[in-house]
Formats: structure tokens, C-alpha cells, sequence
């Protein structure tokens, strides 16, 4: 059997293989002999999501010279350095794009399972994904050609970033910590007194990011990720820390102007809070020690990376996909700065009176275990990750696989004593996933309680032909949204179109040409205020914006976007349509939806009656 496997969009090549695989399209046709793999993935997802997490899992099992990857990475006492690296954290909507081509080789391994391959044609210009193909064809006896696809264009990057993707890892790492360390430094030793004579037992470690304009004039600490939590707590007057990650934001742009907010609201006697950046704690000691750990795990995993690649006969070999992220990890600047953070917290925790309490914002990215390993390593007690915003079926930093749960060896992944979540919906995808039950808490999703206040009342209209666009934060999602929208101009001439942009990116019509002669318009208006003028959302496949305009009762079209996999937050929602071409948009537009009323996700309640028992705080004065 001879197959082309096709990585591009619209398919229109005339070809006597015997199969085609449509490697980032949707548009299939099996009486053509041709299967596109985004939906071949997507008709049995847990099945492949599962095949990619048991494979991390091995590969941080495999063993060289009596040793596994994990002992051989050992950093400190009983902590792992390998799962602080980019491919346990597997970050694939964001920072590891090439996990998608990883799970679609599990795909492709499936379609192909006892058949006799004599020829691979890939059309593409991944050329990691050429390599892995190469090398499969090599071990099974079968001829490779490869050709790239010539409608892509270069994308124009700056001239200082290609200078710095072609400079060696280790100087990449070094250029990246000296210039980590110049422009944080102001934050050094902020808030550390107040830090060292609170008696507070709870600590809070959150990004300090998403403030409330309104409450830091009024120099009081308030953030959409813990609405009114943070003065609840004060009223019962509970004494907490609260270490923040500074992230650059327009009300806080330059680290002088974060230790000016800091600064100020440590002075707030009332409060009952003391608030320090984790970069408060810079020494000189700090970063001497932060070198040195660098250079010892460099040193000892030099030679892992060639032996890593070694697979057994019948498996494939991913690591040309995940080698840029293994290299990063180790010898680039992420490895140095989980280095870095370990050693800060270090440094924050070292000399505190036990703690009773910890709760941080969770997303499953390596600074988290780097915080978990050190609360325990100092024998505090109860520490709770709170994963702040929706959790997505194909998200994979939420899932793993469900022998890890169970590992309580030396080196074992730093684990929560809880999580707690924000929806029933949250709660079953870790069940499903083998996350322990008793170890997950239901509380209210803090970031999502403005929903209580939505209108429930709608346009009395009962069929108005407006549809509501709201697009993402990432550039590649919004453009692939909006040129979808383009193509499908003509199903929407007769619709009132208002786009949504995300803050961080904006969207021009004239972009889109075809847009132009269409009646659109772009607003900046809060969500809640454009809700109840509308029926029906057309949503980004990643964007929890989705939930919002579900929650208040909108009919929801979501895109789906071929080169990764469903990264909607309503993936499993029967009521939710998700289209890949213009025809199905046409369809759901057309769909008999009524007026809906509010949907149940979130947990809601202004009350925090679940976080007051969580954190055993007593209603009443």
C-alpha cells in the first residue's frame, strides 16, 4: 500500500495512492480512500489522549545503566528535575505545538495497524515531522519522500529574534538569565520585612496579574482570579502572605511599577495581608546557587538525550517532535529558570513558621512543583492548587497518566493534598482521568461569579439575525477564526455581525476583505454588556470567553482548528455545534435553536460558602 499524507488545508491534488491522510483538515472523504486525522483523533479522543500520556509516563520510566530518567535527574532531595521540563508539564496549546503532530502519530499508527506499508509521500514543511516519517519508513521497510507545501509564506520575524533562534542552547539560557535578572531586579527585597514578622499561617501564591484598577487606587489588594476571597478572609481577621508572579500588564508594565502597588498596599494595616514578589527574595547566594544547579543537571543528563531516542521495535519514535522542548528544558532558558524559581522558594520558605495553609493558582506549569516540593520539604501542611478558569478535555497540563497518581516512590511528582475546582464538569475529566476523588474539593468558581449578575432577559426578536464573534488571545486561533468567518461571507450577509476581540488581540475588518461588504462591527464593550442583545455566538476553539456566553444561554458555534486538537471548554456539550467549513456554519446557523435560559456550569455562589469551609473560616462575626 502506498499512502500521501497531505499537512495543508483544502486538499485538491489528483493522486493514484492507495490512501490519503488529511493530516491538518477536517474535510475527509472515505469513499475517496481519504481520512483526515484531526477527525479521526476526535471519534475516539480518550483513547488517544491517553496513548500520549502513558507515553511521557515510560519515558520518564526508562531506565539506562540501573538508573530511570527520573533518578537520573534528581535535583534535590527526593525531587526529579524531569518533571520540571516542557514534556511532563506538556503545555500543547501554547508552548509545545508539537505535541498535536505527536498524538496524531498515534492516529496514524492506528489507520496503518496491520497493513503493509511500501510508501510514505508527505507533503509538508514540519521538518521534524519529516524525520519521524523517515525514521518509521527506515524500521518498517517502506520508501519516504517528502516535499514542502508551496502556499506558506515566511513568517517575517524580527532581526535580534533570529539572531537569538540560531545562538546554542546554553547561551540562549545565559542571555535570557542575565536579562531575567536585570529587569526584575527592582523587585528584590519588596515586602520582605513585613514578610518576616507576620505570624500568618496561610499563604497565598498567585500572579499578580488581572488587579482591579479601582481597588489599587484605593491601595487594596483585590484580583479577578480571587474576587472578594482575599477580603473575606481579613474581615474574619485572618492574617495571610500572599507571593506574587509579576506579569508585565498594562497597569503594571515595569517591575518599578509593581513594587510602587506593593509597596503601597503593605501599607494597608487593615488588610490584614502581607504581599511580597517572589522575586523579592534575589541574593546574590540565590543565583550563585541557581548556577551551580544548572551546571550539575546539564552534566548529568549531557548524554540522555541520543539514549531517549531508543524505541523498542514496534514504537515510533516522537522525540524529533519533542527534542526542541527536551533541549529548552535542560540546556535552554527554561531549565535555568525553574532553576531559579526552585531557589527563590527556597529561599521564601526557609526560614517561616509552619504553615497550615497553602493555596495557589493552578495551571500544572513547573513552577507549581517546584512550590509543592518546597511546602513539603519544610513540612508545612495542607496545600490546595485551584485551577482558576475552565479545565479543556485535550488541555494536557491537567491530566496524566493514572499510575502517577498512585506513585508514592522517592522522586515522585510533587502533588497538592487537593484541588480544588470550580465545576462539576472540572471535577468528572479528573475523575475519568484517575485523579483520585478523595483528593478533589468543590468550591466556587471566584473567577466567574460576575455571571450571577448576567441578565437573563433577552432580545424579544424571536429569530434576530445577529451573531455575536468572540475571539481569542492567541494571534493564530483569531486569525483562524476570522478567515474561516471570511470564507463563509456569503451564508452571513443578511446577519448583524459584532466582533468581540480579545484585550491582548485586537481584530481590523479590513483584514478581511470579504468582511468589508458584510454589515460588521467591532465593540470593546464588557461581555455582560453585549450578552443580551444576542442569540448566537460564534467562539474560538480555545477561548473560555465560550462558557460565559453558554452559561448566559447563547447558542454556541465553535471552530474547530485542524492542526491541534478540541481545545474548547464545551467540548463534551451536546447542545454546542463545532464546524470546519462553511457549510456547517451555514447549518448551525440555520439550527432550531429557542430563547435559552441561563446554563448551569460554574459553581456560583457570592456566599464562598464551600471556600469558607475550605479554608475553616466560621460564618457570623
Amino acid at each position: 500500500m502506498e499512502l500521501l499524507i497531505y499537512d495543508g488545508e483544502d486538499f485538491q491534488i489528483d493522486t493514484p495512492k492507495d490512501l490519503i491522510l488529511l493530516w491538518s483538515d477536517f474535510n475527509d472523504n472515505p469513499s475517496k480512500s481519504t481520512i483526515s486525522i484531526p477527525r479521526y483523533i476526535e471519534s475516539n479522543p480518550e483513547f488517544f489522549r491517553n496513548k500520549y500520556l502513558k507515553y511521557i509516563y515510560k519515558l520518564g520510566k526508562k531506565k539506562f545503566n540501573g538508573k530511570t530518567v527520573a533518578e537520573i535527574m534528581q535535583i534535590r532531595k527526593d525531587l526529579s528535575f524531569w518533571w520540571l521540563t516542557l514534556l511532563v508539564e506538556k503545555c500543547n496549546y501554547s508552548k509545545s505545538k508539537q505535541i498535536a503532530n505527536a498524538v496524531k502519530m498515534f492516529a496514524f499508527e492506528s489507520i496503518i495497524d496491520h497493513r503493509v506499508v511500501k510508501k510514505i509521500d508527505l507533503i509538508s514543511n514540519n521538518n521534524e515531522l519529516a524525520q519521524v516519517f523517515n525514521d518509521w519508513c527506515k524500521k518498517n521497510g517502506a520508501k519516504f519522500t517528502c516535499k514542502p507545501l508551496s502556499s506558506i509564506k515566511a513568517k517575517q520575524e524580527k532581526l535580534w529574534r533570529k539572531i537569538y533562534s540560531l545562538l546554542p542552547y546554553f547561551l540562549k539560557a545565559i542571555l535570557w538569565f542575565l536579562y531575567r535578572l536585570y529587569s526584575r531586579w527592582p523587585l528584590k527585597n519588596v515586602g520582605n520585612e513585613q514578610w518576616k514578622i507576620s505570624d500568618a499561617n496561610t499563604t497565598f501564591v498567585s500572579y499578580f496579574f488581572n488587579l482591579d484598577d479601582k481597588s489599587i487606587i484605593k491601595k487594596k489588594y483585590k484580583s479577578a482570579y480571587w474576587a472578594d476571597l482575599p477580603n473575606e478572609i481579613s474581615k474574619k481577621k485572618i492574617k495571610t502572605r500572599w507571593i506574587h508572579l509579576w506579569v508585565e500588564s498594562g497597569l503594571v508594565s515595569t517591575a518599578r511599577k509593581a513594587r510602587k502597588i506593593l509597596n503601597e498596599l503593605n501599607k494597608d494595616s487593615l488588610s490584614m495581608q502581607s504581599h511580597v514578589f517572589l522575586e523579592s527574595f534575589y541574593s546574590f547566594g540565590t543565583i550563585a546557587r541557581t548556577l551551580w544547579d544548572w551546571i550539575i543537571l546539564c552534566i548529568h543528563v549531557r548524554k540522555l538525550n541520543h539514549k531517549l531516542a531508543i524505541t523498542n521495535e514496534n514504537e515510533i519514535n516522537l522525540l524529533p517532535l519533542l527534542e526542541k522542548d527536551w533541549k529548552m528544558s535542560i540546556f535552554g532558558p527554561d531549565g535555568i529558570h525553574n532553576l531559579l524559581i526552585l531557589n527563590l522558594f527556597e529561599s521564601a520558605f526557609a526560614n517561616l513558621p509552619k504553615q497550615k495553609k497553602g493555596i495557589y493558582l493552578q495551571e500544572n506549569q513547573s513552577w507549581e512543583l517546584s512550590l509543592v516540593y518546597v511546602w513539603k520539604f519544610y513540612e508545612n501542611m495542607e496545600i490546595i492548587g485551584c485551577p482558576h478558569s475552565t479545565i479543556r478535555f485535550w488541555d494536557l497540563r491537567y491530566f496524566n497518566d493514572p499510575e502517577i497518581y498512585k506513585d508514592t516512590k522517592k522522586f515522585a511528582m510533587p502533588m497538592p493534598n487537593f484541588v480544588a475546582v470550580n465545576s462539576q464538569v472540572a471535577k468528572e475529566m479528573l475523575v475519568q482521568n484517575g485523579y483520585p476523588v478523595d483528593r478533589i474539593k468543590s468550591v466556587e468558581a471566584l473567577r466567574y461569579l460576575h455571571l450571577l449578575n448576567y441578565p437573563i432577559k433577552r432580545d424579544t426578536i424571536k429569530k434576530n439575525k445577529k451573531l455575536l464573534v468572540l475571539t481569542d488571545y492567541s494571534y493564530e486561533n483569531t486569525s483562524l477564526q476570522m478567515n474561516f468567518l471570511e470564507k463563509a461571507a456569503e451564508y452571513i450577509m443578511e446577519w448583524e455581525i459584532c466582533i468581540k476581540p480579545h484585550p491582548a488581540c485586537f481584530v481590523k475588518i479590513s483584514d478581511y476583505p470579504n468582511l468589508t461588504k458584510a454589515n460588521v462591527m467591532v465593540s470593546t464593550k464588557p461581555l455582560e454588556k453585549l450578552i443580551p442583545h444576542f442569540r448566537v455566538a460564534f467562539t474560538s476553539s480555545v477561548t473560555s470567553a465560550a462558557v460565559e456566553a453558554y452559561v448566559s444561554g447563547l447558542f454556541i458555534i465553535s471552530i474547530l482548528n485542524p492542526n491541534t486538537q478540541n481545545f474548547s471548554p464545551l467540548k463534551n456539550t451536546t447542545d454546542v455545534k463545532f464546524v470546519s467549513k462553511p457549510e456547517e456554519f451555514s447549518s448551525a446557523l440555520k439550527s432550531n435553536y429557542s430563547i435559552l435560559e441561563k446554563n448551569v456550569y460554574f459553581k456560583l455562589d457570592n456566599k464562598l460558602t464551600s471556600w469558607k469551609k475550605l479554608l475553616n473560616i466560621k460564618n457570623g462575626s
